[in-house]
């Protein structure tokens, strides 16, 4: 009765581990970018205790030869979650708060933790913003 348990236990926590990992169908791009930063990025999807979470990793690099700083015009990333219908279900941005010199790198992550087996795409934009006071 034990062992049974105990496989039970084995087997859940395996298929939680597992969840989504079936063959991803969503998919990712850079639709516009115009700040000095390259977007390099990658996703995954995550088994958790309380469902599935989708991940993307964003690194962005200083290309240019001048350092991004957050004052002025601020680089903002953002990442948009979209079903198969082109339908927003979530939106998110981030800035960075340090200066990035040239040649540097920063990484920045993006998470949706609902409505994950609806996603069939995501986009990420890269744009100047002017910092307010």
């Amino acid at each position: 009765m034990h062992r049974r348990r105990v496989l039970g236990s084995v087997a859940g926590g395996l298929g939680m581990l597992l969840a989504g990992c079936g063959g991803s169908t969503v998919s990712g791009a850079v639709v516009s970018n115009d700040t000095p930063l390259s977007i390099a990025f990658e996703h995954a999807i995550q088994g958790t205790p309380s469902g599935t979470r989708l991940l993307v990793d964003v690194t962005a690099e200083n290309t240019g030869s001048e350092p991004v700083t957050p004052d002025g015009e601020v680089p903002k990333l953002s990442c948009t979650f979209l079903d198969g219908a082109g339908r927003t279900l979530h939106r998110s941005g981030v800035q960075p708060v340090e200066p990035i010199a040239a040649g540097d790198s920063v990484a920045f992550q993006f998470q949706l933790g609902t409505q994950v087996s609806d996603v069939t795409r995501y986009e990420l934009v890269g744009e100047l913003v002017q910092e307010q006071d």
